[in-house]
């Protein structure tokens, strides 16, 4: 299951993963950032930032490892920084 929340005013989604994923998850995702793509008339050619947010060490390791596969600057924050972690997002 996937927790969303579009932040439409920034052009950030926060997605948080509740429990293992499942197809239909991304359908009902789908579901919800549609309408936001179709009201802008477009999808960002790229996505820049990505922002993983987390209590656990695994995802410390996620930037290094991702910037091998995408081309967006990808950071770390520690679970109690959410705030810092969007106020970076809508930074340029």
């Amino acid at each position: 299951m996937i927790k969303s929340e579009l932040l439409k005013d920034k052009g950030v989604l926060i997605v948080s993963p509740v429990r293992p994923l499942a197809a239909s998850d991304f359908e009902h995702l789908a579901q919800e950032i549609d309408p936001y793509i179709e009201q802008n008339g477009r999808l960002p050619s790229k996505i820049e930032k990505v922002a993983a947010v987390s209590d656990g060490g695994f995802l410390r390791i996620i930037p290094s490892v991702a910037s091998h596969f995408v081309e967006a600057e990808i950071k770390h924050f520690n679970f109690d920084d959410k705030d810092k972690a969007l106020e970076w997002l809508v930074t340029s």
